[in-house]
């Protein structure tokens, strides 16, 4: 690809990342890692996250150790944990190089389990609270810990066993001086880090909840478990028809969404380096 047409590519990429994935598939692993190195770390690592797992590791591998630290610090956990356990050891040890420690003792976690279990894919890093802490000491350990900031809380006791589940709004409702364990609501569904995904995937608490907190034989807490994660495990295992294939259609889209954005913009978009934007069709208007 010339610059122009590198640039409308990663144009559409970082646009509309999941509509792109299918077509950064059927791209060789040196080019497919060529397209995403030019993208953000967050971008590259979204898509990765949705192209099938042996393609994504090979991307991966082909892509240059700077552009491999910044996409392995945007991945989530299942993914870059799901990568890694493809990996021979030496490989892998490549990669964990570039993890910071937080990231690093997670993903270890995730990597103890037997891959088709819910302890190989749950979010170790949820936050939970104590039940005897106060209100005003929660929203506290909050602010310290925003990048582990979800929807609910999971209430714990000094065993580390689950006691009981507050939301965001809630949380925010109750008196400063209330102790968590007063304004919780005790009844908790759980999961167990040893269920396989297969007897989840039509878990009742799904109709309620978008998350389950997961535990141990104890009834300790590990982690969560979301249920966007199941969808997008599905999906990936499911797989799709494929698109219109190759290098030349990620380009045409590329090239159609420069059009779209111009006609959006009443024209004010000046052409990319080497081009004049393309004229308006019928359909532009409805790309963004």
């Amino acid at each position: 690809m010339n610059e122009t047409q590198q640039l409308l590519a990663r144009n559409f990429l970082e646009a509309h990342p999941e509509d792109a994935v299918r077509i950064v598939e059927e791209l060789s692993p040196a080019e497919a890692a060529g397209l995403l190195e030019g993208a953000s770390g967050e971008i590259a690592a979204a898509v990765l996250s949705r192209m099938a797992l042996p393609q994504a590791l090979a991307c991966l591998q082909a892509m240059s150790h700077q552009a491999i630290g910044a996409v392995l610090e945007s991945l989530d956990l299942e993914t870059l944990a799901a990568l890694l356990r493809r990996l021979a050891p030496e490989a892998r040890q490549g990669l964990w190089n570039n993890l910071d420690p937080e990231r690093a003792k997670a993903v270890g976690i995730l990597l103890e389990y037997p891959k088709d279990t819910v302890g190989a894919v749950m979010d170790p890093l949820v936050l939970s609270l104590p039940d005897d802490i106060t209100i005003e000491q929660v929203m506290a350990r909050i602010r310290r810990s925003l990048r582990q900031l979800y929807h609910y809380f999971y209430v714990i006791d000094r065993d580390r066993a689950v006691a009981g589940v507050l939301d965001l709004r809630e949380l925010m409702l109750a008196p400063a001086g209330s102790l968590v364990r007063d304004v919780m609501h005790p009844d908790v569904i759980t999961v167990s880090t040893q269920a396989s995904l297969a007897s989840v995937r039509e878990h009742p608490g799904w109709q309620e909840l978008d998350a389950l907190p997961v535990v141990n034989d104890r009834n300790q807490l590990v982690g969560a478990l979301r249920h966007r994660l199941i969808r997008q495990i599905d999906q990936r295992s499911g797989g799709s028809p494929n698109p219109q294939q190759g290098l030349e259609t990620l380009i045409a889209l590329g090239e159609l969404y420069w059009a779209g954005l111009c006609g959006i913009l009443g024209g004010s978009v000046p052409a990319p380096p080497g081009g004049e934007p393309r004229p308006k069709r019928e359909g532009d208007e409805n790309v963004s």
